[in-house]
Formats: structure tokens, sequence, C-alpha cells
């Protein structure tokens, strides 16, 4: 994250993106802050057509895996990352 910011700045650039982040996700949200970013609330709304209906939104952010992440070393975290994270998105 630290070279894109470099290579932003290096581009003239003057603001990057960092995406949406869950409320949930304390930790995510405070390495943005850390590195500058500035917060705002986004509302999100899903329909389901086929039913007519609004769907409730389910905050992936918090279960029980998160129990079992913290306990995991950083070298064992950065290869579930790698391995996980293209299938979640």
């Amino acid at each position: 994250m630290w070279e894109a910011i470099k290579r932003y700045a290096e581009n003239g650039f003057s603001r990057l993106h960092l995406g949406r982040t869950s409320l949930a996700n304390e930790g995510l949200r405070r390495f943005k802050l850390g590195l500058g970013a500035r917060e705002e609330k986004i509302e999100y709304y899903k329909y389901d057509f086929r039913e007519d209906s609004f769907v409730r939104g389910v905050d992936r952010a918090e279960g029980w895996f998160n129990g079992v992440f913290r306990l995991l070393p950083s070298p064992l975290l950065r290869l579930a990352g790698q391995l996980l994270y293209p299938h979640l998105t």
C-alpha cells in the first residue's frame, strides 16, 4: 500500500480512494485512518426483483472466523489472504 501511495504522489495525484469498509471491521478502518483516510458513511440497498422486495444486508465482516484469524500468526494470515481473498470478492 505504501508503494502505491508513493507512486500516486510521484505522478501528481492528490487523492487515493481506499474503498469501502464495513463499520464492524475496526482493524481495517484503523489502518485506513492511519493513512489519513476520511470516513464517510455510504448507505447500500439491495433489491430482489424475483421476490419484489428489498434484501436485508448481512455484514460479512463479523463472524466466527474473526476469532480464528485473530489467533493465527502473521505469515499464516498472509497465506490465508492470498488463498481466500480472490474467492470472496
